[in-house]
């Protein structure tokens, strides 16, 4: 009979998913030194010592950015459907087209790591620009530097690992698809922070009125007294 209450009351008691909220991260929570998480590596293997993520070549060297965000305010209930990420234009190289495409990528290169700002290791540099994809963007050239730059993400591979890294760091790198010259975006970016503005449903615990508990849970104890008596028979 214990198991049929139990049956009961685990069949009445459910997970239901709330309506979608947003909450936006930005590279200036938790920093690992007094730059913001965000930056660049290059080509040569060093790292950018500003906050600067300016994107593509400056002076022959290659430039790929980053941007490191911590997810504590979300939980292992909370299931992500899209994120924005949210960037400033900055200046740009001399050589641009009027339009460029950025290419987003998953990072495997730990936090404290990406964010030293100092030191060499091209391995960095050739994370930020492999990997999974988080999608591919069209961005034009012209306009203020402070205008806004967003991108949209929510291809299967930027919501499995968003999902992943609930409560833990999550981290973007972005290359410039192709260079030509004195070719980069979002240079001078060192007093901009990036935000990262993500869409989530927080599911919680269905608990059933009293009277459908009761209901069930006699109809269970019923059927349980039932078959003891058919095996006594």
């Amino acid at each position: 009979m214990l198991r049929c209450v139990l049956a009961c009351m685990i069949a009445m008691i459910g997970m239901v998913e709330g309506q979608a909220s947003t909450i936006t991260f930005d590279t200036s929570t938790s920093t690992f030194t007094a730059a913001n998480n965000q930056g660049w590596w290059g080509s040569d293997g060093a790292a950018g010592t500003t906050a600067n993520y300016a994107t593509g070549d400056s002076g022959g060297v290659q430039l790929r950015s980053f941007f490191s965000f911590n997810l504590a305010g979300l939980t292992a209930t909370d299931t992500i459907t899209q994120a924005v990420l949210r960037l400033t234009r900055g200046t740009v190289g001399d050589d641009v087209e009027a339009n460029e495409q950025v290419n987003l990528f998953d990072v495997s290169t730990a936090p404290a790591a990406l964010n030293a700002h100092s030191g060499t290791d091209v391995s960095v540099f050739s994370d930020l620009g492999a990997g999974a994809s988080y999608g591919s963007f069209g961005v034009a050239t012209s306009g203020a530097v402070a205008d806004p730059v967003n991108f949209t993400l929510n291809n299967s591979s930027v919501l499995a690992d968003l999902n992943a890294s609930k409560g833990n760091w999550f981290s973007i790198g972005a290359a410039l698809a192709e260079i030509s010259g004195e070719d980069f975006l979002f240079g001078n970016s060192d007093s901009s922070v990036a935000q990262l503005e993500v869409t989530f449903t927080a599911s919680t615990a269905a608990v059933p009125e009293p009277g459908s508990i009761g209901l069930l849970c006699a109809v269970g104890l019923a059927l349980g007294v039932r078959h003891r008596r058919r095996r006594n028979a």
